[in-house]
């Protein structure tokens, strides 16, 4: 990103985009690197004094700084001619600033899930749009200046972070209209008010709103904000030292501060900048950039759009990531001297040439259904209406026409026209398959279908298996004879990635590589795989040497899930949710789901609350929850169970078990109808348990990992209000009601506390949970045992604890209770056989707890991506003793790789358990060995590095006399060689092994 302090004056500055503007694409990009690099220290330094001097402000607005939010290159487009059928106000700009900013930063942070009253969810947006922020941000067309540009910035943002159905919804409510329809038409209003701005000579004190206006109407990617008279202007009002300022010397800010009281008057720069203004130059001038990195001529404008659009048409679909995880570069496409071309275009361009655009006769727009009933002219017009009730919705309907047999009665099919071909095939996709009524399925076909299936050949020639590519043992890391688990790292921010063996005494790195990815990584459930994320898709690792398994296209992904088993890989791109939400009529392509084996594409969705989709234990089921209904899907088929979605009022939620396919669900209350919690089995989709719960104010599902035990904590509230759209609830207390899935009818318990709960956890391997409860200072940690047939039972209460999360063993029995983040990092290592404190220790603002698969180390950690000072992982035993301190630098992220199940039944299992005693003289024998050649080989390679500094020293002596008398030269034949260092300045580090142990027995 350009910052100003790169370009010192305007003059530079104008040199530099003109330069740019003679240059190709790439090396424009090449230059956008450099600078962001460069950047990168200044926006640490600008976070940590934000950081300092409002930090209330800093926690509120975090998720907006986010690189990923903005960092990727918009799909330019134009604004559409403008639809009346939005409330426009009147043309004349007034710049009304009726927002004030502790309202725009409360609906931006209630979106962003950060406002305080919310609980923490660090892994998704919170998407709440309450109805006042709903009418403040979503409403109001005729709000104007920075009022409109802050409720385009809260679309953005939302869109960005997955919230688009939430957006959606609230603007069909407002205005009758997708949130893509009211985008455009706040940003025919900004772009109005701007060139309002510009006509009038670009004002002082509008400069500022400029600027913001050309930052905003360039995030949502429109050409009609590039302007190189724009550009221009804005390049000459940077100031000799680098920056911005909408004030001369002689001007009172204060005279030019705007009723919506921005936080852009509270800083300034050297006394004579303006921070925000600077800060919105600095976006507009980036935005510019990356318009021109795409090749064109910001003088030429839109005018090249549709060269640059069909260039990128004929990308190479292989630049996904290379072997090294890093972007392919740019191809050489020359043809060597005295070539002859023998390929034809059939062959060269296969698939591509299938999409040529061709001449249409109309009938391509034409659809045939086949299916409907048979009825008489006396109920032909209430089948008509039905059947335009369905299809209307996927574009203007042009002709109907409905064959009848000589006695009137319609033939079971019909003819639809559209205006466009592509609303016949969205029709097609959608509604095929579609089910009337039990007697009435739908079979629809483009009428193009009759040619397409009457020239199949007749002779049929088989495919030609795909050659296999064999990657080697995918589970070699299993192999290792000491059963050391791998974990990974990123560090330097995000610059290196490495993959280490958890050996003793010090880890072993296996595999380091620089941008191996571009933001974080990320295992496959069972280790199989190790995915890392890049601009145009995210790439899977495995193997001894972690080469490349398999790539997936899908620009600008930001999260990934997979399913239990690994067969199939969900992907979701904020950037194609923006895409999607501007009024992109193609197929969704927001969340899609992959074949991991093959990398086929097999379905894609549009954008929701992630996790949109979730799986059932053994891949052949998953599920998405949306307003009133769960759909249920199939594979491998991918399409709905039985063809149809389960239609439930008021569903909020939804969970599988981790054992067997059965769905939890709960849906909220609606007037005297009770909440209630369902059990669903699945494919048969009978209610095999129902709770009926009242006075809920919301649901929170937890199962236990063996899938004996589901317990749903349930608020609930003794009083409420309902203040116009929005419900207050008083009183609160909590429930958690345990339901005993293994049990003859599913008997349901209850567990009530009064206090605020904290954090909740299942013992993996065992029948306790442990819940944290209570508020500072008087926190409490409280264990229950559940057993069959009887009631929980509380088995132990520590009080007054520094505790708000909990982190049980993956084997069970041992847990750590941990005060993370806000309570400064305090570790509790407690064994709940009889719930002793093994250790109590701390890892000061520690912000991650991961135990290792097996459950006998335990990392925790402090990020850079979260704070910026003393990064590092610390390793411990289960027992809570630190073994290793490591401080990378700008150290990010440690996961450990997992483990797929033990091929060992339960009661093999029991037998090693019981027979332990028997093994561990031979393991403690060869722990005793391993020390000792491991302590010859710490001491060897500390020798070794000793030797090497001598060596270097020696020659660098050798050096310092050989260049003595150019030394006395240059210091007027001062000779400054007679100070000599202290010697008794060093440190003498003694090392003790034990080499054998002998054992004297003392008698009485």
């Amino acid at each position: 990103m350009i910052y100003p302090p790169v370009f010192e004056s305007p003059g530079l500055l104008n040199h530099t985009v003109n330069t740019w503007k003679g240059e190709n694409g790439g090396n424009i990009v090449h230059k956008l690197k450099f600078l962001a690099k460069k950047a990168q220290g200044v926006a640490e330094s600008i976070e940590k004094f934000v950081t300092r001097d409002d930090p209330k402000y800093f926690l509120l607005m975090k998720p907006t700084l986010d690189p990923a939010l903005y960092g990727l290159t918009p799909d330019w487009t134009r604004l559409g001619p403008e639809r009346r059928t939005h409330p426009d106000p009147a043309r004349q700009t007034r710049f009304r600033d009726a927002m004030q900013e502790t309202q725009s930063d409360r609906c931006m942070a209630d979106l962003m899930g950060t406002w305080e009253d919310q609980p923490s969810r660090e892994d998704q947006p919170s998407c709440h749009i309450s109805p006042p922020c709903a009418g403040l941000m979503l409403g109001r067309a005729s709000q104007s200046g920075y009022s409109l540009t802050h409720q385009l910035l809260f679309v953005f943002i939302g869109a960005r972070m997955g919230c688009l159905e939430q957006l959606d919804s609230k603007s069909w409510k407002l205005h009758g209209l997708p949130i893509s329809r009211l985008t455009e038409a706040f940003l025919r209003r900004v772009l109005r008010e701007a060139q309002d701005i510009a006509d009038s000579g670009f004002a002082r004190n509008r400069r500022d709103l400029f600027l913001e206006q050309e930052v905003v109407g360039l995030l949502f990617g429109f050409e009609d904000f590039i302007k190189t008279e724009w550009l221009d202007t804005i390049l000459s009002w940077q100031t000799q030292s680098g920056c911005y300022s909408p004030f001369s010397r002689r001007t009172d800010s204060r005279s030019l501060t705007s009723r919506i009281q921005l936080r852009r008057d509270s800083y300034s720069l050297d006394g004579e900048c303006s921070a925000h203004m600077t800060t919105l130059a600095v976006g507009t001038l980036a935005l510019y950039a990356t318009y021109m990195a795409q090749g064109v001529d910001v003088a030429q404008g839109v005018d090249a759009a549709q060269g640059r659009k069909e260039e990128k048409n004929q990308e190479n679909q292989d630049s996904a990531p290379d072997a090294n995880g890093e972007p392919a570069g740019e191809p050489d496409f020359s043809d060597p001297e005295g070539y002859v071309d023998n390929i034809s275009e059939e062959e060269l361009l296969g698939e591509l040439l299938d999409k040529k655009p061709k001449e249409s006769g109309g009938i391509d727009s034409i659809i045939v259904v086949d299916g409907i009933p048979k009825v008489g002219p006396e109920r032909l017009e209430k089948l008509q209406s039905v059947i335009r009730k369905i299809f209307s919705s996927f574009g203007k309907l042009v002709t109907e026409h409905y064959p009848t047999s000589e006695d009137g009665f319609t033939k079971g099919y019909m003819f639809l026209e559209y205006s466009s071909p592509v609303n016949a095939a969205n029709a097609v996709k959608t509604t095929n398959g579609y089910k009337l009524d039990k007697a009435h399925t739908f079979c629809v076909n483009v009428f193009t279908d009759f040619e397409k299936y009457a020239s199949i050949p007749e002779d049929w020639i088989p495919p030609e298996p795909q050659p296999f590519k064999d990657h080697g043992d995918l589970r070699s890391w299993l192999t290792n004879p000491d059963c050391y688990d791998q974990y990974s790292v990123i560090y330097e921010g995000g610059e290196k990635t490495a993959i280490y063996l958890n050996s003793f005494p010090e880890p072993s790195l296996i595999e380091q590589r620089a941008r191996w990815t571009e933001t974080y990584v990320r295992w496959s459930p069972l280790g199989t795989y190790l995915a890392t994320f890049h601009q145009r898709g995210v790439a899977l690792w495995g193997g001894e040497g972690f080469q490349q398994i398999m790539k997936f296209s899908h620009p600008g992904v930001q999260f990934i899930d997979f399913s239990p088993q690994e067969k199939y890989l969900v992907t979701f791109s904020p950037h194609a949710a923006t895409k999607q939400m501007l009024g992109d009529p193609g197929e969704p392509q927001a969340v899609i789901i992959w074949d991991v084996l093959t990398g086929q594409r097999k379905r894609s969705f549009h954008a929701g609350i992630w996790p949109i989709l979730r799986w059932s234990h053994d891949d052949q089921y998953f599920a998405r929850c949306s307003q009133d209904m769960l759909s249920v899907y199939e594979t491998p088929s991918f399409g709905l169970l039985d063809k149809k979605s389960l239609k439930l009022p008021g569903i909020k939620d939804f969970s599988w078990s981790p054992t067997d396919n059965i769905i939890a669900y709960w849906m909220a209350e609606e007037k005297d109808i009770p909440a209630r919690v369902t059990l669903l089995e699945i494919p048969s989709r009978n209610e095999i348990r129902v709770k009926n719960l009242f006075n809920v104010a919301d649901c929170k599902m937890h199962w236990q990992k063996s899938g004996d035990y589901l317990c749903v904590k349930v608020d609930r509230y003794s009083k409420v209000k309902k203040d116009k759209d929005e419900i207050k609830y008083s009183g609160m207390y909590y429930n958690f009601e345990v339901f005993h899935m293994r049990e003859k009818q599913i008997p349901v318990d209850s567990v009530e506390i009064k206090e605020q709960i904290q954090a909740f956890a299942w013992e993996p391997v065992g029948n306790k949970f442990a819940v944290v409860h209570g508020e500072a200072p008087s926190i409490n940690v409280s264990f229950y045992s559940v057993k069959t047939g009887q009631t929980p039972i509380l088995l132990k209460k520590f009080e007054r604890k520094q505790c708000n999360q909990l982190f049980w063993s993956p084997a069970g029995q041992f847990i750590v209770l941990a005060g993370l983040r806000g309570m400064k990092g305090d570790l509790e290592f407690v064994d709940t056989s009889d719930f002793s404190i093994l250790n109590s220790s701390d890892h000061y603002m520690a912000t991650d707890v991961e135990w290792d698969p097996t459950g006998r180390y335990v990392a925790t950690a402090l990020g850079w991506w979260t704070t910026k000072v003393d990064n590092a992982y610390w390793l411990w035993t289960f027992q809570g003793k630190i073994l290793q301190k490591h401080t990378p630098e700008k150290f990010c992220q440690l996961l450990w790789r997992p483990r797929p199940p033990s091929l060992l039944d339960t009661k093999q299992i029991k037998e090693v358990k019981k027979n332990l005693k028997k093994y561990s003289k031979k393991f403690d024998h060869e722990d005793s060995i391993k020390s000792s050649v491991e302590s010859k080989v710490l001491l060897d390679k500390r020798r070794k590095l000793l030797k090497e500094f001598k060596d270097y020293r020696e020659r660098k002596e050798e050096e310092f006399i050989e260049q003595r008398l150019q030394r006395l030269q240059l210091r007027d034949n001062v000779d400054t060689d007679t100070v000599q260092a202290e010697e008794t300045n060093m440190d003498v580090e003694t090392l003790e092994f034990l080499m054998s142990e002998d054992v004297t027995v003392l008698k009485d």
